[in-house]
């Protein structure tokens, strides 16, 4: 597993073969088995196995992680929406 990487430049499947790398010492480090993680996501421990192994995941699993290791504030950055006025939109033409 690389350590320190530029993200914007992994093809989707690595991205998911990191990341779930990352989940894995995550749950170890909080001294979690998979099946524990999976309790607390609401899923299996064979999903579980499945993305720390970079196989296909949907969002809604990843945030659950997120939340369970405290991570979900990394997503504030993408979170934020600046507000725009209906008026300055139509105005735009957006």
């Amino acid at each position: 597993m690389i350590l320190f990487m530029d993200w914007r430049y992994l093809l989707e499947g690595d991205l998911l073969v990191e990341f779930g790398g990352r989940v894995k010492i995550m749950r170890k480090q909080a001294g979690l088995s998979q099946q524990d993680l999976a309790d607390h996501i609401g899923t299996t421990r064979v999903r579980i196995g499945e993305i720390e192994r970079g196989k296909n995941t949907s969002l809604i699993f990843v945030l659950r992680i997120l939340k369970v290791f405290n991570k979900i504030n990394d997503l504030e950055e993408i979170m934020k929406v600046e507000r725009i006025s209906p008026k300055t939109m139509f105005e735009s033409g957006k």
